[in-house]
């Protein structure tokens, strides 16, 4: 299946679901942006279709605390 882009004022395509998967993960493509399979007439979100992008190398786990020297404050 092919989707039509509206982006910038624009509509561009038509695209696969692979396709614009990987301009959004390229950062190219927002999940706001809006997406219309051919042959309908009915825009939607490009979320929903598509996963959000893979988080960060390391993922979302924040490191952890500080300690001994590294917690004393700095001045």
């Amino acid at each position: 299946m092919k989707f039509w882009l509206f982006r910038n004022d624009n509509t561009e395509g038509p695209f696969s679901i692979d396709e614009l998967q990987n301009r959004l993960q390229d950062g190219e493509l927002s999940l706001e942006d809006k997406i219309c399979p051919m042959g309908e007439s009915d825009w939607q979100p490009l979320s929903t279709i598509a996963a959000p992008p893979p988080p960060p190398e390391g993922g979302l786990t924040p490191p952890p605390p500080p300690t001994g020297d590294e917690a004393a404050p700095t001045s």
